[in-house]
């Protein structure tokens, strides 16, 4: 009887395990299948994600992880994912560890070790302020070649900028009208071949710094302009740029060499007019628009501007006030200018768009009243608005000692633009001088 008793309670307690695990399999099995086919669904969009932005990139998976595992880490910056980046390169998210500085350095020898010289690193803070890596193909950085020859147009507007300084300085070409009438060329050439010499000055400084750092330059696409004989050129940079500090010794070089030949020019200019009391005749009320060259005016020619009478000025001075007044402007933070890039490599992107969206709309108002200002604002609108090419690292800072001179060319540039707050004579006109 008790083995009749125990058979028939392990017979129920079997048929009691299978219903529960038949109730089991009946009721919860789909949904543990459900959950099952989201989870592997969810994992192989993600990973197909990855494939097609590998492959959009030229980036293959094997690629990127090497870059994640090999590259980066705890000690330099500690990556948390990836995604597309406009331009065929990968944008890796994560915590930066250290002194920029020195994890870019470290960064940048590990790229070469684990994939050589295929791909170049950049250091960069995205909209959130965050530092931030993306890293490109090189072949994607390549620039692609216009339809017209670069040296062709460069030729082409340095002709005709060589005809609006001759037209500037007085030769009255017919194509373009203006000047004095009938000038000879002879009387011509002092004051063009000055800001001939203004333009090569400033060129040779931004060459010179590149060949320093050895970095590529474009070939200058000089402006032309009636009034000035030109705006100044255009100088692309070539070459990636390494830091900041790079971007900052090419920007400065310039402005410093064009306005130490300008301050020559006009220095040598007006000690001639003083000495020979020949040469332009210019308006005293011109010496208004400038401080520094209305401060120059008032010590040379004090009593000439205060009884309101012509001033005689030899064209080399002209020449020189004209130069100062094209590497002012050039100097005014915004856009792609000397002034534009000098600001960025103070002060970083985001904070340099600040700045430069602030010029430009102070430039377009004050167009308004002044035909320089709006010539400005229209070339830096179509031409020159940027955005500047990123440097490979641009979280590092400049020094005390840069941002100083940076902050010097900029003051010089007001000296130069801002008028004299003092009335120089009884009667105020403003405006260029006539042979500019």
């Amino acid at each position: 009887e008790r083995r009749r008793v125990d058979g028939m309670a392990m017979v129920k307690w079997t048929m009691q395990e299978s219903a529960r695990t038949l109730g089991t399999r009946t009721i919860a099995g789909p949904r543990a299948r459900h959950r099952r086919y989201k989870k592997r669904t969810v994992v192989r969009a993600q990973e197909e994600d990855k494939e097609r932005e590998g492959n959009a990139l030229a980036l293959d998976k094997e690629t990127l992880e090497t870059l994640r595992n090999q590259v980066f880490g705890f000690d330099t910056y500690f990556v948390t994912g990836y995604e597309q980046y406009p331009g065929k390169g990968v944008l890796f998210k994560g915590n930066l560890r250290g002194n920029a500085d020195v994890t870019y350095r470290k960064l940048k020898e590990r790229l070469k070790e684990a994939v050589g010289n295929e791909y170049t690193l950049f250091l960069l803070v995205d909209k959130e302020k965050k530092p931030t890596v993306v890293v490109f193909p090189n072949e994607s950085l390549v620039e692609e070649q216009g339809p017209v020859p670069e040296a062709a147009s460069c030729a082409i507007f340095a002709a005709c900028t060589l005809a609006t300084t001759l037209n500037a300085s007085g030769l009255a070409l017919p194509i373009l009208g203006g000047g004095v009438e009938g000038a000879p060329l002879s009387a011509v050439l002092p004051g063009a071949l000055s800001l001939l010499f203004v333009y090569a000055a400033h060129e040779f400084g931004h060459f010179q710094a590149a060949a320093k750092l050895k970095k590529e330059l474009a070939l200058p696409l000089f402006v032309p302009f009636q009034q000035l004989g030109s705006l100044g050129t255009i100088t692309r940079i070539k070459s990636i740029l390494e830091t900041r500090e790079e971007l900052f010794e090419i920007a400065i070089a310039g402005p410093l060499y064009g306005f130490a030949a300008s301050f020559l020019t006009l220095a040598v200019g007006l000690a001639i007019s003083k000495a020979s009391g020949q040469g332009v005749p210019v308006q005293a009320a011109e010496f208004q628009d400038s401080l520094l060259v209305g401060t120059l005016g008032k010590i040379l020619f004090g009593p000439q501007l205060e009884a309101d009478q012509f001033v005689l000025l030899n064209p080399i001075a002209v020449a020189g006030w004209a130069g100062m007044v094209i590497n002012a402007i050039n100097a005014i933070p915004v856009g792609e200018t000397d002034g534009g890039r000098l600001s960025f490599a103070m002060w970083g992107r985001q904070r340099n768009s600040v700045i430069s969206n602030g010029s430009l709309l102070l430039l377009g108002v004050t167009g308004i009243l002044s035909d320089l200002a709006l010539y400005w604002f229209l070339f830096v609108s179509f031409l020159q608005r940027g955005p500047i090419k990123p440097q490979q690292n641009e979280i590092s800072e400049l020094t005390k000692a840069q941002g100083l001179q940076a902050a010097g060319i900029l003051m010089l540039a007001l000296l130069v633009l801002l008028p004299f707050p003092f009335l120089l004579t009884s009667q105020v006109t403003g405006g260029i001088p006539a042979s500019m």
